[in-house]
């Protein structure tokens, strides 16, 4: 009976052993297996993806150059025959005929945008300046791209980082769940060692007390039966919980090992996302152009960072035809033949202008325009400059600051021949050429706590070209730095007012009766001129411009009579709802001109223009009418001129084609001349297919004065190709406005004129 109690105790431990062990797998199986998850999930993240991130910014394709050479653009040749609008030819009253070819490309090369362009005529006295090519960087394009690149750049560095923001995200929960797995483990392993702790004291008691007593036989068997199964238990249970114990060892030191090395993935991934907002910031902020270059320098400092070669430096690189700006004492340009370059490094601002000048002479068929720009009258009085003869050329600026903001430039410029009045000498058919020299200090202010107010003083001296004529001065530098009167001065401020929506204008500039003038375009010397403007933006729909001017010569009071010149004036324009769009200026002048002896000589003129266009539809056919009234008072050297039209046209669209209605009155008159008055009626169709474009059209003129005429067109403009257009008209012209004025007897021999033309488009 005993034993049988013995045999089923037994079986009950080793059940209990059993079921605790069990428990005890059950817990180191659910441990082992979230270790293998973290193991697993940490896999794709214990390297850097060199294909992806490094130390630097991966920016290889977006700076390769997709094509060597490119380019674009329109090139002409044409051949024209007969009265040509835009030549003047004294010299005989044959009809023109005239070879012309002319090109606009914009061109890239290594990257870099140019525009390329050239004017060439058989015949020499078109309108404006021919003859000329040209080779520019094409600065906007340049920022344009520059601009564009930025944005890519911007965009692939926001990519990255958000590439690397969402795989710090998953890092952190991955390094998060390690934490919590070495914080289990590390309490399991704490537990296990107490737990083998305590059945190693227990083994070594049950092994001390495995003695057999003598004395009670029966009971001494029972004993050592039941001692040796207990210890052969607790030896196996010690046995592993050692294994046990160790392997929660290893598992702690393996996913340390792994949570290290992706803690300082993490690091490196956070050292990476700070170079990339680094760069991010750095391209914000960059306003150069954008390179491989400039963008993978080390960003040590603000000067590395901002590191650029001298292209990002060009403002303007003009070879051939250029218009440089010699002065700051107005807006004008001298046209040379040559080179000009500016540059803007950092804060120091530099301009080279090196080539021959060329005329001033606007030739023109419109009588308006002539009157102003090609005589002197009150408008242009203290304008006007008649140069025919060519000069070489050298302007030099240099300073600190930029063009827009505060600076102080100063410039140097010399001519080779200066401009000579040849009545003032002995012999006016012998050419006079003299050098001249000038000096030229331009300062700006944008005060700090005026930020958008300007201020400008620019102060300069000549030369003088009668001195060194007559040998009173040696040299042109001794003749600068003397006490001539050849300053030049002017003082400008320019003041917004942004609650007001207002621009406000006022300047004063003075140059002296011996200031050379030549090399600055067209300005006349022994004048002061006070000038207010201001700009207006009343509402989103209309704008108005106020501007006073006066003009006053005989700055040293050597002369016997002193001309005042005094203009008032505005302009409007704006819109009337989405369909109405209106403008009108008005100029009034005055001139008075009073003499030692008291004479006082006092007259007006004027420049008047409106317009108003209205849209409208008929029949669901679109329309735009337009009405235009002009009218000029303008007294010149000669006479005292009239000149009014007034006009109204008329468009309709259609699906393939626009038909275009016009009346328009003239009327022109002087002291001189009786008046004269025309209507001329027009009419023109022009209808467009796919390929071909064709235009025909008919004009009536009826004149008080000469006969009535009636002119026509026709014209073609045909697609040969999608890179080859010709285009052919021929009109025959009329008489009747001032705006385009022929040489009689040409008109009369032959009043017609064909053009055609060859235009290949490069794309």
């Amino acid at each position: 009976m005993h034993k049988m109690i013995l045999f089923f105790g037994l079986l009950l431990f080793q059940g209990v052993c059993h079921s605790q062990n069990d428990s005890l797998d059950n817990h180191k199986s659910e441990l082992d297996s979230s270790v293998n998850l973290f193991i697993s999930g940490l896999s794709d993240f214990t390297e850097i993806d060199s294909n992806k991130f490094s130390n630097e910014l991966k920016l290889d394709s977006l700076f390769k150059l997709k094509k060597l050479f490119n380019f674009s653009g329109e090139l002409n040749n044409g051949m024209d025959y007969g009265l040509l609008v835009g030549y003047v030819d004294t010299s005989s009253s044959r009809p023109f005929r005239v070879l012309n070819s002319n090109a606009d490309l914009q061109v890239t090369s290594l990257g870099l945008p140019l525009n390329v362009s050239y004017s060439y005529s058989n015949f020499r006295n078109p309108l404006g300046v021919n003859n000329y090519f040209r080779i520019s960087v094409d600065t906007d394009k340049l920022k344009q791209k520059s601009e564009q690149k930025k944005s890519e750049l911007i965009g692939n560095v926001d990519s990255q980082i958000n590439d690397v923001k969402n795989i710090k995200s998953q890092l952190t929960g991955k390094l998060g769940y390690g934490e919590i797995l070495m914080e289990r483990l590390d309490r399991e392993i704490n537990s296990q060692k107490k737990r083998l702790e305590s059945q190693k004291s227990e083994l070594q008691e049950l092994k001390s007390s495995q003695v057999i007593d003598s004395t009670n036989v029966s009971s001494k068997i029972k004993d050592s039966i039941m001692s040796s199964s207990k210890l052969d238990s607790l030896e196996r249970k010690y046995s592993q919980a050692q294994k046990a114990y160790q392997k929660t060892i290893a598992l702690y030191d393996t996913i340390y090992t792994l949570y290290s090395k992706a803690k300082g993935v993490y690091t490196r991934y956070s050292n990476i996302e700070q170079e990339l907002e680094e760069k991010k910031e750095f391209l914000n902020d960059y306003s150069g152009l954008v390179s491989k270059k400039n963008i993978e320098t080390k960003l040590e400092s603000e000067a590395v960072g901002r590191k650029s070669g001298i292209i990002n430096d060009i403002k303007t690189l003009d070879i051939g035809l250029t218009y440089p700006k010699t002065t700051a004492l107005s807006n004008n340009s001298v046209p040379i033949k040559g080179l000009h370059l500016e540059l803007q490094r950092k804060k120091w601002y530099s301009s080279v202008s090196v080539g021959t000048t060329v005329n001033n002479l606007f030739v023109s068929n419109d009588i308006v325009q002539n009157k102003l720009v090609n005589t002197q009258n009150l408008f242009n009085q203290f304008d006007f400059q008649s140069i025919t003869e060519k000069g070489f050329l050298v302007n030099i600026i240099s300073g600190y600051g930029t063009k827009e903001g505060s600076h102080i430039f100063l410039g140097v410029r010399h001519l080779s021949n200066s401009r000579v009045d040849l009545a003032l000498y002995n012999n006016p058919s012998t050419p006079v050429k003299t050098p001249s020299l000038g000096l030229e200090i331009d300062t700006r202010i944008i005060p700090r706590f005026l930020p958008d107010t300007k201020i400008d003083f620019v102060y300069g001296k000549t030369s003088q070209t009668s001195k060194l004529i007559d040998g009173t001065r040696k040299s042109v530098v001794n003749s600068l730095f003397s006490n001539d009167r050849t300053n030049t001065g002017l003082v400008k401020i320019i003041q917004p007012i942004k609650r007001l929506k207002t621009r406000i204008t006022a300047s004063a500039r003075w140059i002296d009766p011996s200031a050379d003038m030549r090399s600055l375009g067209v300005l006349q010397p022994n004048n002061f001129r006070y000038e207010l403007r201001s700009r207006h933006t009343i509402t989103r729909r209309l704008n108005v411009g106020l501007n006073y001017r006066r003009d006053q010569n005989n700055v040293a009071r050597t002369s016997d009579s002193t001309i005042n010149l005094n203009i008032i004036g505005g302009e409007i324009n704006g819109q009337i709802g989405r369909i109405i769009s209106y403008f009108g200026t008005v100029n009034y002048l005055t001139q008075s001109t009073m003499s030692n002896s008291l004479e006082f000589d006092r007259k007006n003129n004027y420049m008047l223009g409106a317009g108003i266009s209205y849209q409208y539809e008929l029949n669901d056919t679109k329309n735009a009418i337009t009405f235009s009234y002009n009218d000029y008072l303008i007294t010149d050297s000669i006479s005292t001129n009239l000149f009014r039209n007034i006009g109204v046209q008329n468009l309709t669209f259609f699906r393939k084609g626009k038909n275009s209605f016009s009346v328009s009155y003239f009327k022109s008159g002087s002291d001189d001349f009786e008046e004269s008055e025309a209507i001329i009626i027009g009419e023109e169709y022009v209808y467009g297919m796919k390929r071909v474009k064709i235009n025909v059209g008919v004009k009536f003129a009826y004149n008080n004065r000469l006969k009535n005429d009636i002119g026509f067109k026709a014209g073609l403009i045909a697609s040969l190709t999608d890179f080859i257009e010709f285009s052919l008209s021929a009109e025959k012209l009329i008489l009747g406005n001032f705006y385009n004025s022929y040489d009689r007897q040409r008109f009369d021999n032959f009043p017609y004129a064909i053009l055609s033309n060859i235009k290949f488009k490069l794309k």
